[in-house]
Order: structure tokens, then C-alpha cells, then sequence
């Protein structure tokens, strides 16, 4: 059981908050002053006031006043500002004088090292154009551009199609409907007509478009016309009977084709040459060189890309590893039913099989699990951040999450003739937001506060948005981090 000592003096002030029996209003450190607020980076946060967006600190002061209409945060974390004439700009503090400056930042501007020298995908009033490193366009406009490696990039125009271009400008194939943005063994997949084929990266056609389904098997291919996967080479020649309809890489090397009817899956050489055949699997993928799978007696471990046994077979059921290398696993009582628990990539149970209703993994090392219909937030030590709740609790990320609550409505439906329904008083739940915490107990959002357009508050640089009626604030939050 999930409990111990470290649990009561940790989460008891916590639970008689949430169950309400001394429940306190958001403690602000910066008062809740503003229309809207995102989280601090670098030591500041944009907050709006009177439909413009400005910069405070950490105390709650102006270091830009208000005078942008719109912010954007960016995938690195960064805080952008769109300016009049749409170009974008960030705050830096000058390391000379202590002040915040605003200063012309490169958005949507990604650097490709290729043969030719650097290159760069920029958005350009709308659109994105390949840039060399004089800074001259040496492609067309397109609505997007990626990178597919070996010096070709991929353009998409809306309504026409898809381009291959070299990285010296060139364009290297009419409009297709589709091509692949990765190369498979000097292959490119791509469809016209709702049919597929092969491009070399130079972009000529290897294989005409003639496929209902084509997937890149290796050295050959894995298509059809019509039903089931059979491996061919680039030719159309046909080099077995064996059908399949899924193909999963475990390796450079070393690939599996699966029957999604059967899970049985046989593992295959570059060649196409068949290594081990029956071999068992879910849906799961191979993560930290390990593939779950089962074995004839229905007891399930993992294998390795040559199908050799790494993890023992003596599991009810594995899954794939999470981004953590843990993965959840399940044993069967024969009078308690299905318990679950978690192991690591070397088959050390991190959490004892218990009868847990569910377990989920956050990517910021954050546990959810259900036991006995209460929901319950672990580190990655599983030891407890929170106490046990009857309503449902959501992890929404960075510190924060929400515990729901329901409203039962009591409605009469009439009967229906036509399916046989027979009317009379029916009881439905309704989901509604109870209120938004951080980690740390904090009460930062109450259900008469909560608006379902708001930003969900995130705890960063120790400070987590707040609000009071229809203004917003930040409270100090501590970290979740697991303890050393």
C-alpha cells in the first residue's frame, strides 16, 4: 500500500483543504491585478491589461509596459511578442545596465547544416522559404517546408501539392500529393493519385506510383493492392507468401512485420530474410531496446531487436517502457483478479502490483494512480505529493492540476418506438471544475473563478499564476522535483 509516515505530515494540511475544511484564498506574492498572465521565464512573465500585453518582474513591476496585442510562446520556453508590423521581438536584459530591452528576435527560423553550407527555413510574410547563408531566398514560396536529410527538403503548397527541393535551390519533382520527409534506406516513399512509389533523394522515381499501400521494409518494400502487406523488392518482385500489415524498426538492422490479426510478428534482416519467426506482440513499441511480447505459455517479458529474451517471461501483461524507462506490468490473482505495478529497464519493481484501477506516467516525473476509485499524485519515487481524492484529479502538467467534480441531473426521456427504448427517469453526471491546485496545496483557481478560456497555471521560476474573480496574480510554488 501506497503509505506511510512521510504521507500524513505531508499531505494531512493539504486534505483539509481540498475536502474543504479550511480551505484559503490564493496567498498572491504579486496581487491579482491583471487580465490574463503567462508563466515567468528568465525572470519575467507577460501580463495583459486593458487588451495589451506588457512584461513584469518578479515583483510585480512593469520592466515593458503594455503595448503589444498579441504574445506567443514558443516551443524552447521562449516569450515573443508580435509587433505592428509583424515582425517579433523578445525581452533581454542588458547585461551592462540591469534593464529590460526589447530586441528583434528570428522566429520560425530553423538552421539546416547541409553540403552546400548552412540553410534556413524562415517564414517570410506568411510563407516559408529555403534562405543560403547570404541571407538571398533560393526557393520558392511554400506553406510549409521540412527538412528530409541527404541535402532535399520537402515544400507543401496548399490546393497543389508537395515538392522535393535540393538544398542548391533546385526543384526536383513535379507536384506530388505526398512525399515522406524522411529517407529509408536511400528511398523516399510518395503518393499521386492516391497511389504510392518510390523517389532516390535525387528525386527520381525508383517505383512508379501503382500501390494501395506501400511501407519501406529494409532493402525491399512491403505493399499491396488490396488486403494484406507481402514483401516485394523495389521491382515488384515477389520474394515470399508471408502477409502482414504492420511494420515496426527495433533496430538499424533489424525490423518486424506483424498480423494485427494474430499479433504474431516475424523479425527480418535488411535483406528481408526471416530471423525469428511467431514472435508475439501487442501494440507496444520497442523503447530502451526492449519490445514487450509474450511467449507460448501467455506469459509476457520483452525482447531485443535479434528477438532474444531481456527481460524474463513471468508477467501477465507488459507494456511499452515510458519516457522515463519504467513501464507498467500486470499479474493475475486467481481470486483478487488483475493487479498492476511498475518495473524499470532492468527488471526492478519500482511499485509493487497492487489493485490499482490505473496508472499513468507525466513526462515531467509526475504519477497518477487510481486505487479503490481515489485518485492520488507520486514522484518518480512514488512517494505521495497529494492526498486521496474521491473526485477525479487530472495532472495538467508543471506542477498544477484539477480535481473535477459532478453534478447528477435527473431528466425524463420519452420511449422510442423505433428502438424499443423504454422511457422514464434517467440519471446522467455532468463534469465541472471543483478547482485548480499546485502541487504544494496551493488553491490557485476556485470553481467560481475557473473560466474554461483561461491558461491553465504552470509553477515556473517559483512562481504559479492565481486568480480572484476575474484578475489574475501570481503565489510562489516550491518545486516537484523527486528528492535526491
Amino acid at each position: 500500500m501506497l503509505s506511510s509516515n512521510y504521507f500524513i505530515y505531508k499531505t494531512l494540511p493539504l486534505m483539509f483543504c481540498l475536502f474543504g475544511w479550511s480551505c484559503k484564498s490564493p496567498q498572491f506574492a504579486i496581487t491579482a491585478q491583471f487580465d490574463a498572465v503567462m508563466p515567468f521565464h528568465e525572470g519575467v512573465a507577460p501580463a495583459k491589461k486593458y487588451d495589451l500585453w506588457g512584461f513584469i518582474d518578479t515583483n510585480g513591476i512593469w520592466v515593458i509596459q503594455p503595448q503589444f496585442k498579441e504574445i506567443i510562446k514558443t516551443d524552447k520556453a521562449k516569450v515573443l511578442m508580435v509587433l505592428e508590423n509583424g515582425d517579433h521581438a523578445e525581452v533581454i536584459k542588458n547585461k551592462a545596465s540591469g534593464a529590460w530591452e526589447i530586441q528583434t528576435a528570428e522566429f520560425n527560423k530553423i538552421e539546416i547544416q547541409s553540403s552546400y553550407g548552412p540553410r534556413y527555413i524562415e517564414k517570410q510574410g506568411g510563407f516559408y522559404v529555403i534562405i543560403d547563408k547570404t541571407g538571398s531566398p533560393i526557393s520558392p514560396e511554400y506553406n510549409s517546408i521540412q527538412y528530409a536529410g541527404e541535402d532535399v527538403f520537402v515544400g507543401q503548397k496548399n490546393y497543389e501539392g508537395q515538392h522535393l527541393i535540393h538544398a542548391d535551390g533546385r526543384i526536383l519533382t513535379p507536384f506530388y500529393d505526398e512525399i515522406d520527409t524522411i529517407i529509408q534506406y536511400g528511398r523516399i516513399r510518395f503518393r499521386k493519385d492516391r497511389k504510392y512509389g518510390l523517389l532516390d533523394p535525387g528525386g527520381k522515381v525508383i517505383l512508379e506510383p501503382c500501390m494501395w499501400l506501400l511501407e519501406i521494409a529494409g532493402y525491399n518494400i512491403a505493399c499491396t493492392m488490396g488486403g494484406k502487406l507481402v514483401l516485394h523488392t523495389d521491382q515488384l518482385e515477389k520474394l515470399s507468401d508471408w502477409e502482414f500489415d504492420r511494420i515496426q524498426y527495433l533496430s538499424a538492422d533489424r525490423w518486424i512485420g506483424v498480423n494485427s490479426d494474430t499479433g504474431l510478428g516475424t523479425i527480418c534482416d535488411l535483406e528481408g530474410n526471416q530471423l525469428v519467426k511467431d514472435v508475439f506482440v501487442s501494440n507496444g513499441e520497442m523503447k530502451f531496446g526492449k519490445l514487450p511480447a509474450k511467449n507460448k505459455n501467455e506469459k509476457w517479458g520483452y525482447l531485443d531487436h535479434n528477438g532474444e529474451e531481456v527481460i524474463p517471461f513471468e508477467y501477465g501483461y507488459t507494456t511499452t517502457f515510458m519516457s522515463n524507462g519504467a513501464a507498467i506490468f500486470e499479474m493475475k490473482d486467481p481470486i483478487k483478479g488483475w493487479f498492476k505495478g511498475v518495473l524499470d529497464t532492468t527488471n526492478t519493481i519500482l511499485l509493487p502490483a497492487d489493485e490499482y484501477d490505473e496508472i499513468l506516467f507525466h513526462d515531467d516525473g509526475i504519477y497518477t494512480i487510481v486505487q479503490d476509485k481515489k485518485f492520488q499524485l507520486f514522484n518518480e519515487k512514488f512517494e505521495p505529493l497529494t492526498g486521496k481524492f474521491r473526485r477525479p484529479v487530472e495532472y495538467s502538467g508543471n506542477g498544477v492540476y484539477i480535481v473535477y467534480k459532478f453534478k447528477t441531473k435527473l431528466e425524463f426521456e420519452s420511449s422510442n418506438w423505433y428502438t424499443g427504448r423504454k422511457g422514464g427517469l434517467k440519471i446522467s453526471k455532468e463534469g465541472f471544475v471543483k478547482g485548480i491546485y499546485s502541487l504544494d496545496g496551493q488553491l490557485l483557481v476556485s470553481a467560481s473563478d475557473y473560466s474554461e478560456d483561461d491558461n491553465l497555471p504552470q509553477c515556473k521560476e517559483g512562481f504559479v499564476a492565481a486568480k480572484s474573480g476575474k484578475r489574475w496574480g501570481f503565489v510562489k510554488c516550491t518545486t516537484h522535483k523527486s528528492p535526491d
